[in-house]
């Protein structure tokens, strides 16, 4: 039986994503306690805008603290979408929850 990382945090993101899904999201990560891995999943990475793209940034960085609790952090996006991690040991971006969770495992 293979290995399972436990103690993961979930937050999947409503679209079209505006304002009120990314406060949701802040919401979720101000209270989250005794988590090791996080997965935020955009869904069809459908943003409103490029301001609340921008917005989304801004706010990831502002929570930036919250994140640096959790040992990993996985971002899910469409596979039409390509995005590089500035910090690949902590996080990282992929295509499918299943691929995230190997990743958690190294």
């Amino acid at each position: 039986m293979q290995d399972r990382p436990k103690n993961i945090l979930e937050i999947s993101l409503r679209n079209p994503i505006g304002y009120d899904e990314i406060a949701d999201l802040k919401s979720q990560l101000m209270i989250a306690e005794n988590y090791s891995f996080l997965v935020i999943d955009t869904g069809k990475h459908d943003f409103v805008s490029i301001n609340i793209i921008k917005h989304f940034r801004e706010q990831m960085q502002v929570l930036e603290p919250q994140l640096l609790k959790f040992e990993k952090i996985a971002l899910l996006h469409p596979p039409e979408y390509r995005n590089e991690s500035s910090n690949p040991k902590m996080y990282q971006y992929f295509t499918s929850i299943i691929e995230a969770k190997k990743w958690f495992l190294e």
